[in-house]
């Protein structure tokens, strides 16, 4: 299973406990004055709430079973709510619309699926071209932990780490294991993700495995990249607040002017 084939309804139970990013990103919305695509928009974790706050969003996916979740979500929203969201297909790395956009955003780390650089340097080429000259592109990535990264290697290399279950709303729960393999010089990480879903009573109803590659991406290499794709006005933010990055930090967010 690659990246792109996440299972949509696990992809809810795991994701959507996360929820720092949605303000930040609902704020910059608010202040596009503008048309909003975001790339990578999956089941819709943040372009829901966008929706629903009355803004119009282009929400764009590679995968099918992602887009086909989001539309049977929106289908049981508010008819407003569904007007504003159009779902698109498409890879960040090649898409070609007709409309320009005042915002392009790309939430929850999904840049890193680009591995390569010049995967990376394709998307920021087209994000180029589909901003309005001033406009704004914006998205987040994980800082690097040394500390994260040693967890699983050396004598820890091979070990699965857990995550605490995860409800499912047939009263079973989801237990997730992670094991991660770094390759330092070529910044690159293979995240084997092993999902036990579990009956009420304990029992292993199913058992499956995903594997991520992705990129892992320091603040200095964003910089390289967004100046080198002719962005500007760079601006790194720690955990989705006005704080500077630091060792402390989890989540980089960084929005890049087109000129």
């Amino acid at each position: 299973m690659s990246a792109l084939e996440y299972r949509a309804d696990l992809y809810d139970v795991i994701h959507g406990r996360r929820r720092q990013d949605i303000a930040w990103y609902l704020e910059l919305c608010r202040r596009a004055n503008g048309r909003v695509l975001e790339l990578g928009a999956g089941t819709g974790r943040t372009v829901l709430p966008i929706a629903r706050a009355g803004i119009a969003i282009d929400a764009l996916d590679v995968a099918e079973e992602m887009r086909a979740h989001l539309q049977g979500v929106l289908a049981a929203e508010a008819e407003q709510v569904r007007a504003n969201v159009r779902v698109l297909a498409g890879d960040m790395t090649t898409f070609s619309l007709p409309d320009s956009y005042r915002l392009i955003q790309i939430p929850f780390r999904s840049f890193l699926h680009n591995i390569a650089a010049d995967q990376q340097r394709a998307c920021l080429d087209r994000c180029q071209a589909h901003l309005e000259p001033g406009g704004l592109l914006a998205f987040d990535v994980f800082l690097p932990s040394e500390a994260y990264m040693a967890a699983f290697e050396g004598e820890y290399e091979g070990l699965f780490r857990m995550d605490d279950p995860y409800p499912l709303t047939d009263d079973g729960f989801l237990l997730l294991s992670e094991w991660n393999a770094y390759d330092r010089a070529a910044q690159t990480v293979r995240a084997v993700h092993r999902y036990e879903l579990l009956s009420k009573n304990g029992q292993i109803a199913e058992s499956l495995y995903q594997i991520l590659d992705l990129a892992f991406l320091y603040p200095q290499d964003l910089e390289r990249l967004l100046t080198a794709a002719g962005f500007t006005d760079i601006t790194f933010y720690s955990d989705f607040t006005e704080q500077p990055v630091g060792p402390e930090t989890r989540d980089v967010a960084v929005t890049a002017r087109r000129i």
